[in-house]
């Protein structure tokens, strides 16, 4: 039952990556095949990134939020391919709600980093 929430979930979100959703066997293989795909497709990593949001903040589901943040955010600032992506498509409120995500894989000067990155990208960046 619980497979048939998360792939219904993730088909409504990502109609476009159907087959990526109907190969995965887990959340948490889901979170690794997005990742994979947004990182080949940066151009196409919005939906992905609107999605995990969803997953996190309103699903109402706390499997959704668990595994989003342990699969998907937790990696994005180990991964020099994802942390770009981070940056851009992460908003400010966003960003300060998965501080802690962020951090679970980085060490405190790693995090500061991130941090100062943001910030930079942000107030760079018009919107």
């Amino acid at each position: 039952m619980q497979n048939e929430i998360w792939k219904k979930a993730a088909f409504n979100h990502l109609p476009d990556l159907r087959e990526t959703i109907e190969e995965a066997k887990s959340e948490i293989d889901l979170w690794q095949s997005l990742k994979e795909y947004i990182a080949d497709n940066p151009e196409e990593a919005k939906p992905v990134f609107d999605f995990a949001w969803w997953c996190f903040s309103n699903s109402g589901q706390h499997s959704f939020r668990y595994e989003v943040e342990a699969y998907f955010y937790e990696d994005l600032p180990v991964f020099s391919d994802l942390r770009p992506l981070l940056l851009r498509f992460i908003t400010p409120t966003q960003f300060t709600e998965l501080s802690c995500a962020f951090g679970t894989r980085v060490n405190l000067d790693e995090l500061t980093e991130l941090c100062s990155d943001f910030a930079e990208y942000k107030k760079r960046s018009p919107s």
